[in-house]
């Protein structure tokens, strides 16, 4: 006899990792199907591996330009600075412009010294440093901030300027300037920094100073 309905599976290998692509009907109408992408629900006849072992359709995978490991298209992003796609995990938003950049791309703002995305920078100072606003004590941020370190109730004439991830506070005396850069969430103090009432440069106190200096 000879059997004319079949039905089976095709099993592709590659490294120590399977994939199996089952097929039924009739043998003289059979066509091979397509391999149905488990990660993107592409059809295909090509197949290959990322580097993690995920078999997936050919033509979905793409090289991370950073690192050169080969991935999903969808585990991707653009680097706004450079342009080039790299892995998710290596790309972050820029507090300041909310551009999502290559970490290895971000540079340090020498005001606040938080990572922020180059075309955020002007003269080394990102733009929400250079863009502060006057503030009073009952703000509910400010007063936020003062509950957690009291020590900065000491200093007057506020100004505030703000990114997505901390407050940076500007507090001034007859004579000295003093910066505090807090973590909007935990209210860590981030940066202390003092400078004389005109100096436009930030002298940064080692974090195991804040305390003494805070006290002066």
């Amino acid at each position: 006899m000879w059997c004319k309905f079949v039905e089976g599976k095709l099993r592709f290998v590659i490294g120590e990792n399977t994939a199996d692509l089952p097929f039924e009907g009739w043998v003289r109408p059979l066509q091979p199907p397509p391999f149905v992408c488990p990660y993107t629900g592409a059809e295909t006849f090509n197949v290959a591996a990322t580097d993690d072992g995920r078999i997936a359709a050919a033509e979905k995978i793409e090289t991370c330009q950073e690192t050169g490991a080969r991935v999903l298209e969808e585990d991707l992003e653009t680097c706004a600075v450079s342009g080039q796609l790299a892995v998710k995990e290596l790309v972050e938003a820029c507090p300041v412009s909310g551009q999502r950049v290559l970490v290895a791309n971000m540079t340090t703002c020498s005001t606040c010294g938080e990572d922020v995305s180059p075309s955020s920078l002007r003269r080394k100072q990102c733009s929400a440093c250079r863009k502060p606003t006057s503030l009073d004590k009952d703000d509910p941020r400010m007063a936020r901030v003062l509950h957690e370190h009291p020590l900065l109730d000491r200093w007057n004439r506020w100004r505030i300027s703000e990114t997505s991830t901390v407050y940076i506070l500007v507090g001034s005396g007859w004579f000295r300037q003093i910066l505090a850069v807090v973590d909007k969430e935990s209210l860590e103090l981030k940066r202390l920094a003092t400078a004389n009432r005109l100096a436009t440069a930030w002298n940064v106190v080692d974090p195991t100073q804040h305390e003494h200096v805070l006290r002066q």
